[in-house]
């Protein structure tokens, strides 16, 4: 349940879409896609010191 402001009383609440309520699956994708790209980053630096 919520309040409406405007109405001043009680009301039903209703969220239309899609919801994931646990976060922390999207979250193993994003941490290995930032650790390849830091990967990247360092062997490109390593790269330019070479040459």
């Amino acid at each position: 349940h919520s309040v409406s402001l405007s109405q001043k009383e009680d009301t039903l609440l209703t969220i239309q879409g899609r919801h994931d309520p646990c976060v922390a699956l999207r979250a193993v994708p994003v941490i290995e896609a930032v650790t390849a790209l830091v990967i990247l980053d360092f062997l490109g630096d390593i790269d330019h010191e070479l040459r």
